[in-house]
């Protein structure tokens, strides 16, 4: 499944997680870390065998840019090296091991073959030197396609039962009253901060996607929630551009650079051959802006 393309921001939120989701969590991200390793090194073997194919040792020796391309797209082709081929990889590879179908659902599934494909694309493009195999406490988030299925963002109470303080005040922005994130039997609850105009903001937008990470603070495991909604950022009204007079405040050598600068500007519009055409030039002086008139005289007083 394709994502969209439209603009996109991050909501992040801490979970609420007990000792038995935790496990199970930990158990659901060692069997995406194995898998994501599997994926890693079968990409590496086909960027391996693409190297060393035919129309990648013809795209070496090709000058024309559009010719090279292709004969590269034919050698990732032929050798299956595409994000499509290493998700149907990912899935085929999950699909031959009972645990990981059980912890992993078919959109996981495919966002860590992407994960690894995209990972060897830079080495094959030469923006990284290596890739590197993940250990478990290297490997700390999963993430869906989509908000559909897989790991979700849910609501569970559609409204609020009444108006909190004022009509204006900022907790009244999140329309709903409770949320949790499923993912394939867990329901986590998150700890939404009401007073937050950025988290009410993000709330109030669909999700596209959600990424589930664990982070270490004080020595302690905290998982949080990252939500890809669709939209702008949060801005604060003190930053939203406005309409008005602006001043600028320039000292002496800036303006005397730009006297020079505009003078030079305009008498590149009469050279012809390497040669200035100084009639022309003083001819066009009656209509020029003044500052270029200015210039002129501060050029002939030199």
């Amino acid at each position: 499944m394709a994502r969209s393309k439209t603009p996109s921001f991050v909501t992040e939120l801490p979970l609420k997680v007990s000792s038995k989701q935790e496990k199970e969590l930990l158990s659901r991200l060692q069997a995406a870390r194995q898998l994501y390793n599997c994926c890693l090194g079968e990409a590496l073997i086909r960027l391996r065998q693409v190297r060393n194919s035919e129309p990648c040792k013809q795209a070496r020796n090709t000058k024309d840019k559009e010719q090279r391309i292709k004969l590269y797209q034919q050698a990732d082709k032929e050798n299956r090296f595409t994000d499509y081929d290493m998700k149907t990889f990912a899935t085929l590879t999950a699909n031959r091991s009972k645990w990981m179908s059980d912890k992993l659902g078919a959109h996981e599934k495919q966002t860590i073959g992407t994960r690894a494909f995209k990972a060897v694309k830079k080495l094959q493009l030469g923006q990284t030197k290596k890739v590197r195999y993940k250990v478990p406490s290297r490997y700390r988030s999963v993430e869906g396609q989509s908000n559909a299925t897989g790991i979700k963002w849910r609501v569970i109470e559609q409204k609020r039962p009444k108006i909190i303080g004022k009509a204006k005040d900022v907790r009244n922005k999140i329309k709903c009253a409770k949320y949790a994130l499923v993912w394939n039997g867990l329901e986590l609850k998150p700890i939404i901060d009401l007073f937050n105009s950025v988290i009410a903001h993000g709330l109030n937008f669909p999700v596209k996607y959600c990424r589930i990470l664990w982070r270490n603070l004080n020595g302690k495991r905290r998982w949080y929630v990252q939500l890809i909604n669709e939209g702008l950022p949060y801005q604060k009204e003190s930053n939203y551009i406005g309409e008005g007079i602006v001043g600028l405040d320039l000292n002496i050598s800036n303006v005397a650079k730009m006297h020079r600068d505009l003078f030079t500007a305009f008498l590149a519009r009469h050279v012809n051959d390497d040669s200035l055409s100084l009639l022309d030039a003083q001819y066009e002086y009656s209509g020029s802006e003044p500052i270029l008139v200015d210039a002129w005289k501060l050029y002939q007083q030199t």
